[in-house]
């Protein structure tokens, strides 16, 4: 394979011209990039093809650039991360321009009931981010789990994406997880798992009735197990539907939601619980679509209101940092438009180096 790092004597001057530009450049001269285009023209024609090229227990960041396209995954090409330090970016205007795409289910003749088969987007390595992109599974409502994104990888970054589907649309497994400025659509238990996961900023749709999140037992003092926080996120709903914030998948998870604006489509009661009180379910300050605090006084009585003292231990700090003080707002890419402007830039400077895939 030819690693696509940036030319050393071109660096210094693509990286001013960038940084004149932009506040934060898309890719450091550190890193090295991989193209992708479905149409040719680009190192690689498939993602799958530019991921398997980044060679095991690296501790380099690539920067695997995608050209707009549909891509779509079969049961012998899913979108399969297992080498850590690996980003996905879209380099289209907006999000939509970039869309990885499954259709698979638990319950699909070929395929077994385990998400590593089914999944659009298999994540199961450190360091990862999603940027600017669509990572969807369009199996319907009533076809049983059928993943969008599996995750289970500590230090996970999705930022300004799309991650829909119906039920089950995105496991967040295990690890620290940072979900910003998002858009996640489903109906039921859309968000599960067992991760310590911080969403912030993001819209959750209910394409059905069913449950916004749905928490799994955490383990117990661990770090990357300590439940699901939704922060500033804004949940809605398709006409006619019915959502609670959660329900465990099973006894012992948790989930958060604090400062968050609340559709019609939320339920009164707030939470469903097969064993009340065996769960940690809270809110801080929710608040109505208008901007009004939020009718609490129907909750479920083994949910809780915190104090301001109380949310505190939810914080982005508290949540994310870690033992090693990770900090995963610093490495969130520029808005997309800029992040295709730089693309431009650097694929002039780079034209010499790219090839097709063979």
């Amino acid at each position: 394979m030819i690693y696509n790092s940036i030319p050393g004597k071109f660096c210094g001057i693509i990286a001013l011209a960038v940084l004149a530009i932009f506040a934060r450049p898309s890719a450091s001269c550190a890193d090295i990039i991989l193209t992708v285009n479905g149409a040719g023209g680009a190192e690689y024609t498939t993602i799958q093809s530019a991921i398997s090229a980044v060679p095991a227990g690296n501790t380099t960041r690539y920067d695997i650039q995608i050209a707009p396209g549909t891509y779509t995954m079969t049961n012998t090409t899913q979108f399969k991360i297992t080498q850590p330090f690996i980003t996905l970016q879209g380099m289209g205007s907006s999000r939509n321009s970039v869309i990885l795409t499954g259709n698979y289910t638990e319950n699909q003749t070929g395929i077994t009931n385990d998400p590593y088969d089914h999944a659009t987007l298999v994540v199961a390595a450190s360091d990862f981010i999603a940027e600017n992109l669509t990572v969807q599974n369009t199996a319907g409502l009533g076809n049983g789990q059928a993943l969008a994104a599996y995750v289970k990888a500590d230090r996970a970054i999705f930022a300004d994406d799309d991650i829909l589907g119906n039920q089950d649309t995105l496991r967040a497994e295990y690890g620290r997880q940072y979900y910003v400025n998002d858009y996640i659509a489903g109906s039921v238990d859309f968000i599960y798992g067992h991760a310590t996961a911080y969403i912030t900023n993001s819209d959750l749709y209910s394409t059905g009735s069913g449950y916004d999140s749905s928490p799994d037992i955490l383990n117990v003092n661990d770090p990357e197990s300590k439940g699901f926080v939704f922060a500033g996120d804004v949940l809605t709903g398709a006409p006619g539907t019915t959502s609670y914030l959660g329900r465990p998948w099973h006894e012992g998870g948790l989930a958060v939601y604090n400062d968050s604006y609340l559709g019609p489509n939320i339920l009164a009661a707030g939470w469903t619980s097969g064993a009340a009180g065996q769960q940690t379910f809270a809110e801080h300050d929710d608040m109505n679509l208008d901007g009004s605090l939020a009718n609490v006084s129907s909750r479920v009585s083994y949910s809780s209101q915190l104090t301001d003292a109380q949310v505190a231990a939810y914080s982005y700090a508290n949540w994310m940092n870690g033992a090693d003080g990770w900090d995963p707002a610093s490495e969130v890419p520029e808005p997309a438009s800029l992040a295709s402007m730089a693309f431009i830039v650097l694929a002039i400077a780079r034209r010499p180096r790219i090839r097709a895939a063979s």
